[in-house]
């Protein structure tokens, strides 16, 4: 069987944008503009086949003698399909794991893919205690096949499809002997996850080309359970000059404060290397707080370039900015009928911190699936006040800058911000040769300016943040507060020079010195006993008796968590480890 599942055009329609009426939150005001067309990327939604009533006969594989074929529904076509090709049986040597070869002539826009599945255990079955048989679900999915005609095991084809296909029957139980729930009547359940998707239709359409390649089976529309509908998964992105990552960082950034401050639940993440960031998230269902619609949709925004650079070429190198709706196949779901308010939602998260971030047109990047600045023209209602929420954000935070710079008790706090205000960005050691402060204390005072009330796991945005990398980074935690601060630090003490921030530096490194002669004099005043019970206070454990790997506590002592001071290694039988040069 041979089959051309070219995408159709009805499939290319974008969602129009316009001037559509959304939920939002009272007061939001918004206004119209227009950018090139985020295109629609993946997609992963399921519906129910009640096709239980289908006959047997319409099968057209031979399962064996003993296969109790029950019916004609999609799952028993996926089930005989699998007895009949274990002949076929290849190993993916990604996975070291079996799969049967069910095509190799699936045509997507006229080029050839090769169709292989996969058995494995389902949620439910028959029977009881050790008399308890399980059924099987099958997965489907497209490979890619190279000029020789070999499957690429390792790659994902740019129109990706793959189908997860499941026994829904009366009866059926888990392993524990409970009832397995089925809301949308007996047949088939299908999980559907593909690529460039722009209508939830598209998952039930490319479902159908492929089952009736390798299956030889007609899905038919009129039996899909209207109310099955659902769908976990949308995406839309644009890839942009990677000149402007460091702006769409910062008001990605901006956003995560926002929420931050209207108490939304946020989950933000980012990655570093050598004070560069590589990646920006926030993850929530409140985009409202920010004047987006009201959907109560988990949707994820990120910032993020390829897994590897060095290894693409241009425009693949330049970074993405993606906004995708974050659901559960087996639980958090919307139906088919919600899709195309996600859509519009989802490009309007995207395109409005491009508009933020002041990436225009011109920064845009074309791609294989994105005409960058010559793509369609895209309205959206753009959310407005955020410069006034920013500021207002911020202002509030001014009074604790000027509590910390005028500290009665120490100019060190005031030495750590003046040295992030003149460098951007520091590391540890530079605020210990610039302020002279040690680094224990350095440590607790940038722990305290960027968590709020000591709290490493709040949101709420402090006065620093901490860049996390090979080693970690110190900045001020917005633009804002690089301003304010320069108006603080110039306020508290106008007279400051390089000359007295060296003195001051060198007053804290011999204070310092002093103190640990101190009490080097005090330990040699000691008696054995005494120095024995100090060393018995202190709790020395093998690194190999830890919850953590040596590696993780080689990257706590590059992040500042753990102090180099406390980690001793033996090197008495490792010559090696002494040398120099």
């Amino acid at each position: 069987m041979s089959s051309d599942a070219s995408r159709s055009a009805s499939e290319s329609t974008v969602v129009p944008g316009g001037d559509y009426d959304l939920p939002r939150n009272e007061g939001i005001e918004t206004r119209s503009k227009t950018y090139p067309t985020p295109p629609g990327h993946g997609g992963g939604g399921k519906f129910v086949l009640n096709d239980a009533s289908r006959p047997v006969g319409r099968i057209p594989f031979d399962a064996g003698e003993n296969r109790n074929i029950r019916d004609g529904s999609l799952y028993q076509h996926a089930r005989a399909a699998h007895y009949a090709h274990e002949d076929e049986v290849v190993v993916d040597p990604t996975e070291e794991k079996e799969r049967i070869v069910l095509s190799r002539d699936y045509l997507v826009d006229g080029v050839p893919h090769a169709v292989v599945q996969t058995d494995s255990r389902w949620r439910g079955g028959r029977g009881k205690g050790s008399n308890y048989r399980p059924f099987y679900k099958y997965d489907v999915t497209l490979k890619p096949i190279d000029h020789e005609g070999n499957i690429e095991w390792s790659k994902t084809p740019l129109n990706a499809l793959s189908l997860k296909i499941q026994p829904q029957y009366d009866g059926l139980v888990d392993s524990d002997g409970n009832d397995v729930n089925l809301p949308f009547g007996t047949g088939t359940l299908v999980h559907v996850q593909t690529t460039w998707v722009e209508h939830p239709e598209a998952l039930a359409d490319r479902a159908a080309d492929l089952v009736a390649h390798v299956f030889d089976y007609d899905l038919d529309e009129a039996e899909i359970n209207e109310q099955s509908k659902g769908f976990w998964k949308a995406e839309t992105h644009v890839r942009c000059d990677d000149a402007k990552t460091d702006d769409l960082v910062h008001t990605i950034r901006q956003s995560a404060d926002l929420l931050a401050e209207h108490a939304a639940d946020v989950d933000t993440t980012g990655l570093a290397s050598d004070g560069n960031w590589l990646e920006a998230k926030i993850t929530t269902r409140d985009w409202r707080q920010l004047g987006f619609p009201d959907l109560d949709a988990n949707i994820l925004l990120k910032l993020y370039y390829t897994d590897n650079p060095e290894a693409v070429s241009y425009p693949f190198d330049q970074p993405k900015i993606e906004a995708a709706l974050m659901g559960n196949p087996n639980g958090d779901n919307h139906h088919w009928d919600e899709w195309d308010d996600i859509m519009r939602a989802l490009r309007e998260i995207v395109l409005s911190h491009l508009v933020w971030a002041d990436v225009g047109v011109t920064d845009l990047v074309g791609d294989d699936v994105f005409d960058g600045p010559t793509a369609e023209p895209y309205t959206w209602q753009h959310p407005e006040g955020r410069r006034w929420w920013l500021r207002r954000h911020y202002e509030s935070l001014v009074p604790e800058l000027y509590r910390e710079v005028t500290k009665p008790n120490t100019q060190l706090v005031y030495d750590i911000l003046d040295t992030v205000r003149r460098h951007g960005t520091v590391t540890y050691q530079t605020l210990m040769e610039e302020t002279g402060g040690a680094y224990r204390t350095i440590r607790k005072h940038v722990s305290r300016l960027t968590y709020p009330d000591d709290n490493p796991d709040s949101d709420e945005p402090g006065i620093l943040k901490k860049v996390q990398g090979v080693q970690t980074w110190v900045a001020f935690s917005s633009r804002f507060f690089e301003d304010a601060a320069d108006d603080a630090l110039d306020e508290v003490n106008p007279d400051d020079t390089p000359e007295a921030k060296s003195e001051r530096a060198d007053e804290r490194r011999e204070d310092r010195q002093e103190r640990q002669q101190q009490n080097d004099d005090d330990l040699e005043e000691s008696d054995d006993d005494g120095r024995a019970d100090r060393r018995d206070r202190d709790d020395w454990r093998p690194i190999d008796t830890l919850p953590y790997s040596p590696a993780n506590v080689g990257q706590f002592i590059a992040r500042g968590d753990l102090e180099a001071q406390d980690v001793k290694v033996r090197i008495s039988a490792y010559d090696w480890l002494n040398a120099t040069g």
